[in-house]
Order: C-alpha cells, then sequence, then structure tokens
C-alpha cells in the first residue's frame, strides 16, 4: 500500500479568508460542566454545527452547554464508552468535514482552522499530533508518553504507516471517509481503530501539529494500563483482519467449491457482526465452547451438514485447487483423513536467524499451500 502520509504545519490566518465547506464538531462529554466554558466559546465561526452526546452525565453539562451555545445539538447517549458517543455524533453530522473535539479543556478549538486547512488542501483525514514540531503536551505523564510511543511504533512495523503519535483524539476528516471507515468500538481504542481503518482503506493522512493541555476540572476517565491493553488488542485485531479476510478469498476462489462455508468467531461479538457485515458467502458461528482453537474447532464441527471438513486457519491462505487435493484421498474407502503442507509467506525477508524449514512432504509430491 503506497503511504500517503504527511505532516502538515498550516497558518490559521489563511484558512480564515477562504470559503470552506460546512464543518460540524462533535463533542463527547460526561461530567465536563465545568470545562465546557473553556471549549464552546471559543470554537471559531467557521464552524456550522457543535453536536455534544452527553455520556449520563449526573451534573449540569447539557445545561452549561445549551447556555453557552444555544444553538448546540444535545444527544443523549443511550450506551457507554467514548467510541459508542462518536459513533453517535457521527451518525447525526450535517457537514462536510468532522471534528473530533475533547470537552475537558485539553484540546484548543482554536486550532480547528489548522485541521481544515489540511483538508482541503487535499487530504482525507487530518490527524493530530503532539510528537511533530509545533506540537507537545502538559497532559500526557511519561508513562503514557512511554506507551503511546511503543504502540506507535508497532503499528508503524505492521501496518508501514509513519505515525508519530497513536493515540491522541483530535482529528478531522471529510465525512465521505466514513464510507470506507466502520466505527465499531466503544472505548478509547477508538481513536486508534480509525487511524488504522483510515490508512488501510488508502485514503489520504496529513498529521497536523496540536497541543494538548491538561485538564482543568476533574479527573481523566482514561485508565492507562486497562485503555492501553485495549489498544493493544485493537491494533492484534486490526492486523488479523487481512488475513482473515485473505483466508475467506482464498476459499472462494478454490476450483473445488466448498458445499458449506463456516467461519468461527472466538468470543468477540463485534467480530461477529463484522464478519456477517463485511464478508459474504460464508456461515458465520460462535464458539460456543471454552475460548482457544479447540473450542473454536469443535463448535464448526458441530455446525457442519458435510461429510468432509477441512480446517483452514484465519492467517492463511489457501492455493486454488486445495480443497481438490484434500478430497482426492477420499476415492479410497480406507482413507480416514488427509492434509497439506504450509508454505510461509514473508512480507519482508526471512529473519536471518531462522533455520531453513524442515521439509513437510517428500519431494515431488502434491500438496496444499496454506
Amino acid at each position: 500500500m503506497e503511504e500517503k502520509q504527511q505532516h502538515y504545519a498550516a497558518s490559521v490566518d489563511v484558512v480564515e479568508k477562504k470559503r470552506y465547506p460546512r464543518i460540524t464538531v462533535v463533542i463527547p462529554a460526561c461530567n465536563e460542566a465545568q470545562n465546557l466554558r473553556y471549549v464552546l466559546p471559543y470554537i471559531p465561526p467557521m464552524v456550522s454545527e457543535v453536536i455534544l452526546v452527553d455520556g449520563h452525565s449526573i451534573d449540569d453539562t447539557i445545561a452549561i452547554a445549551q447556555q453557552l451555545m444555544p444553538t448546540i445539538q444535545v444527544i443523549k447517549q443511550v450506551g457507554k464508552g467514548k467510541g459508542d458517543a462518536l459513533r453517535i455524533g457521527f451518525a447525526a453530522c450535517t457537514g462536510d468535514i468532522i471534528v473530533m473535539l475533547d470537552a475537558d479543556g485539553s484540546a484548543d478549538p482554536n486550532e480547528i482552522p489548522r485541521f481544515v486547512e489540511a483538508l482541503v488542501g487535499g487530504n482525507d483525514f487530518a490527524k493530530g499530533s503532539r510528537f511533530i514540531h509545533g506540537g507537545g503536551s502538559h497532559d500526557i505523564t511519561l508513562l503514557r508518553s512511554l506507551g503511546n510511543y511503543g504502540l506507535s511504533k508497532l503499528v508503524n512495523l505492521l501496518f508501514l504507516t509513519q505515525f508519530s503519535d497513536l493515540c491522541y483524539g483530535y482529528n478531522a476528516f471529510w465525512k465521505h471517509c466514513l464510507d470506507h471507515v466502520e466505527i465499531d468500538s466503544d472505548g478509547f481504542e477508538i481513536e486508534t481503530l480509525i487511524n488504522l481503518r483510515v490508512h488501510k482503506a488508502n485514503l489520504k493522512i496529513a498529521e497536523v501539529p496540536s497541543f494538548e493541555h491538561a485538564r482543568i476540572h476533574g479527573e481523566s476517565k482514561l485508565h492507562t494500563f486497562r485503555d492501553g491493553w485495549r489498544v493493544l488488542k485493537t491494533i492484534v485485531k486490526e492486523e488479523r483482519w487481512d488475513d482473515l479476510a485473505a483466508a475467506v478469498e482464498s476459499v472462494k476462489q478454490q476450483t473445488l467449491p466448498p458445499d458449506e462455508f463456516i467461519v468461527v468467531i472466538d468470543h468477540n461479538p463485534s467480530l461477529v457482526e463484522r464478519v456477517r457485515e463485511q464478508l459474504s458467502g460464508v456461515i458465520v458461528v460462535e464458539n460456543t465452547e471454552a475460548r482457544g482453537l479447540r473450542g473454536a474447532r469443535n463448535s464448526g464441527i458441530a455446525a457442519a451438514k458435510r461429510e468432509i471438513i477441512a480446517f483452514l486457519d484465519d492467517d492463511a491462505a489457501a492455493i486454488p485447487d486445495w480443497l481438490m487435493f484434500l478430497t482426492e484421498g477420499y476415492t479410497d474407502p480406507n482413507v480416514l483423513g488427509t492434509g497439506g503442507a504450509v508454505t510461509p509467506f514473508w512480507v519482508d525477508n526471512k529473519p536471518a536467524w531462522l533455520p531453513e524449514e524442515v521439509p513437510i512432504c517428500p519431494s515431488g509430491a502434491r500438496f496444499s499451500t496454506l
């Protein structure tokens, strides 16, 4: 995939003098009544619409928001979590450009023109960064900074990106990006999820310098270890999704098509919905036993209605004749099972420290490459 990310340093004054499209700001908030006075009055007049998604606040968040900005649209969140709030807010947007803005005063609304300029300059997604020239933070702790650095490096390695800041929530994008990016995560890992899916959709990304101020009132709802773990799991799931999609496609391309095609999901409800929505032609089955390969395979066997069952791992892709080769052996009534060989596919070069693979089947034998 061609990397289309760039760093973008913009002048606010230039944008103010230009014609610009309709802009919607989405603000998830929970008990932020004391902080909104440092946010709402500073949203620039170039913004056409402001949506506040209230996450079950028990203070005067809604009343203060309406007092400070009578035109604000307030949506009461039914579910929980920042990701869920943003998903609701995005669905209600009427603007051409959507800006994600926190309610705690840490993000400066006066930076919005900088993000807009990056978008009208030809980018699809303007990604805020505290770690490029012009950015910074008075809020992030050393531990969170180290965690963000490590997770960013991991993503850059796995997805061939050049992100300088993975876990920052100040972003803006053209609304059409939502046609390519599904928001199906509920927590603080939402920023990472959006960044990865925008990249995987081959949309053009620009990093915009942003300065994060310290929260003014109240305590952060971010939990370093719990939410860091959720971010890590999101990264792994996104990396594995491409493998799963490739595995499914390889089965669809078989010269001997299967009579039924079952995909077993191992205790992951959001993945169940994603597979059902995005991978057509498969029967989706949830693992009803213990987590892990044994439980998943047993659940698949229980759901199968045919005499011969072939297993394919979600990180493997079958050669076109795989099923034909596997089923040929069953012409002999004494054969109870067949198997194949695995040929590793290295995205880059094979690691120098890894020894030559031991041959799995005799030379000249036909086998399936998984």
